[in-house]
């Protein structure tokens, strides 16, 4: 996701967008030098043009063959360094979705091989990102095998080309919103959405409504949710540490979690059948761990787990003493047994 350093903008990379760049149009000098073809044999990736040519990715400019959804093929230009963000374009055509063309296509518009497509000349519709088109000069394929062109410029040489926002934006991209501060890629997870269902649904289904005039309308409608699977996801990679999970407090799936150490001690097994007892009637949720298994393999488990608050259960449970734990900071301390019900039920 992108987000701003300066105000709350945030966005999923497929949504985000940048402030339109600086001159639309940038003017050319009189004497501006000609698109100029190159050889370059066996040369097709940016990386390899980079080597070939001694310049950066900036210095490019790729040209995609698409195929939209129920239409003709278009190219698609963006800049060397940039992505192009195939939802914008499908939304800028008005489909639900495009695909990269495959090598026969590619080959059929372009006439050459795949690696050498090029704005120039071409006989399809042509996209070009805002950012690529105010390129004073670029580096563009020249739809002939084993050649390139140098001393493009895109508002000179395609002046037919559709300018609009077509791209993944990147780290240090100006945010949209505030116009101020830079945007800053981040990951994330989307745990919850709502999609705008527009009327498919209602004329379907003929719900309608009365509006001002007294007309029948469809509604609009939309819906919502919250994914748990994917809230799980996001608790586990914000809420964690090298030896697994930090359940918060107020989402975990238990509150406390009882370990006695020896199954075989009357007065360790006592004690903790009433702490979980007084607990549960307290509205606790209470996990006791009456397993036949070391105390290390328990304690490791419960690590694993991770519930905030652990009771370990051992050698001082006859002095009616137990250890505290909060598994957020993993300090222990020895407190009484009535001292429990203290500190997790709420007063």
């Amino acid at each position: 996701m992108a987000v701003c350093g300066n105000c709350d903008y945030a966005a999923n990379l497929e949504k985000a967008t940048s402030a339109p760049p600086s001159g639309s149009q940038p003017n050319q000098a009189p004497d501006a030098a000609l698109p100029e073809a190159v050889n370059t044999p066996d040369v097709h990736t940016i990386e390899q043009l980079c080597e070939y040519f001694h310049a950066s990715p900036e210095q490019f400019l790729k040209t995609l063959i698409y195929v939209p959804e129920g239409k003709e093929p278009i190219a698609v230009l963006v800049r060397g360094d940039h992505e192009v963000n195939e939802l914008k374009v499908a939304a800028w055509l008005g489909v639900d979705s495009v695909q990269l063309a495959d090598r026969e296509t590619v080959e059929k518009i372009t006439v050459a091989p795949v690696g050498y497509a090029g704005p120039l000349g071409l006989s399809i519709p042509v996209l070009i990102d805002q950012v690529a088109w105010i390129m004073t000069t670029a580096i563009v394929g020249a739809n002939t095998a084993n050649t390139h062109l140098r001393s493009v410029c895109p508002n000179r040489d395609v002046p037919e080309a559709t300018v609009g926002d077509f791209r993944n934006v990147v780290n240090g991209d100006t945010c949209p919103r505030c116009l101020e501060g830079q945007l800053k890629l981040l990951r994330g997870i989307e745990v919850g959405h709502v999609f705008k269902l527009g009327t498919k649904y209602s004329q379907a289904l003929g719900t309608a409504f009365l509006d001002a005039q007294g007309r029948q309308q469809p509604m609009i409608m939309g819906c919502y949710g919250i994914g748990l699977s994917r809230l799980m996801s996001a608790i586990a990679e914000q809420h964690h540490d090298q030896h697994g999970l930090i359940w918060p407090a107020t989402i975990a799936p238990y509150q406390a979690h009882l370990i006695p150490i020896s199954m075989k001690d009357a007065q360790q097994m006592k004690l903790a059948t009433q702490l979980y007892e007084d607990l549960t009637q307290a509205g606790v949720d209470v996990l006791l761990d009456d397993r036949e298994e070391r105390a290390g393999s328990k304690f490791h488990d419960a690590d694993l787990i991770g519930i905030p608050y652990r009771v370990i259960i051992g050698k001082t449970a006859e002095q009616g003493q137990v250890e505290w734990l909060e598994r957020g900071t993993m300090k222990r301390e020895l407190i009484s047994f009535n001292e429990v019900i203290q500190r997790i039920v709420p007063v």
